[in-house]
């Protein structure tokens, strides 16, 4: 809906909504695949995302500030930041759970990035770290006072990862009601994880906590790596039934060996 390429000093601020009403727009998109007016592969009865419009779309701009506003419904992610320098996102609200794919916020390959105060709604990841260039990086950021609530996981690195990510500082983090993991790393498409910090994480009722993860899947010949990644002070409740319940677009139900109920205050992990 909103969309800006190459552009400098540029933002949305203020108390305003931006409501994508998801639901109705990507059925439509449905109606025409089965009229062949759009070509889609539909699988699941479900439009490719990319046939799915998002709320904000920025690449390669400078100085972007997102502060203040409601985001919600959108039809595909919610809000992608591709390339861009200098992010500054304070104090959003973001109901992201109309259809199928619906992310909080995605951070692809950007360099100086602040996250902070906000609250995210996902039927899909909530905070999402991508990397889509091999020749790029998505570094230098800092997330701090957030909460997420997600039918897949809180705060994520990849899964889409070619160049990788570095240099991060991740504080002060809530997760809530997520069906996957409150933290997941996957290194599997060639990039490097490396300089991570993640320092004071409370994850209530999710189905994992922490899920790591180095493969070969579009590598290319890249080797995926891992270094300097710290996660402390983390607190967990991982339940006995699933976590998000209740959700228009919930997870599959299956038989996930961490389901079961138990408190557990994990302290100090490193990853080197």
């Amino acid at each position: 809906m909103i969309f800006a390429v190459k552009q400098d000093n540029i933002g949305i601020t203020g108390e305003g909504t931006i409501n994508g009403r998801g639901f109705l727009t990507a059925n439509n998109m449905v109606t025409y695949i089965h009229k062949k007016l759009v070509v889609d592969p539909l699988k699941l009865d479900r439009p490719n995302e990319t046939n799915r419009p998002q709320n904000i779309y920025f690449r390669e701009c400078n100085n972007v500030t997102i502060t203040g506003i409601f985001l919600k419904d959108p039809a595909s992610w919610n809000q992608t930041y591709d390339q861009c320098k200098n992010l500054y996102v304070d104090g959003i609200t973001v109901d992201s759970k109309a259809y199928w794919n619906n992310d909080g916020i995605d951070v692809v390959d950007c360099d100086g990035v602040v996250i902070k105060n906000s609250y995210f709604d996902a039927a899909d990841d909530v905070i999402c770290f991508k990397s889509h260039d091999a020749t790029k990086i998505c570094q230098n950021v800092v997330v701090d006072n957030c909460t997420g609530r997600s039918s897949a996981n809180g705060l994520k690195f990849g899964t889409v990862s070619r160049g990788g990510f570095r240099n991060f500082k991740v504080t002060n983090l809530k997760i809530i009601d997520t069906y996957r993991s409150a933290i997941t790393f996957a290194a599997v498409d060639g990039g490097i994880i490396e300089n991570i910090l993640v320092d004071g994480v409370k994850s209530i009722n999710t189905g994992n906590v922490i899920f790591l993860r180095i493969g070969d899947r579009w590598s290319k010949g890249n080797k995926p790596s891992m270094n300097n990644v710290v996660i402390k002070n983390v607190y967990a409740e991982v339940p006995l039934s699933k976590p998000d319940s209740g959700y228009s677009y919930e997870g599959p139900i299956e038989d996930l060996p961490g389901i079961f109920h138990r408190r557990v205050l994990l302290g100090y992990r490193s990853i080197r």
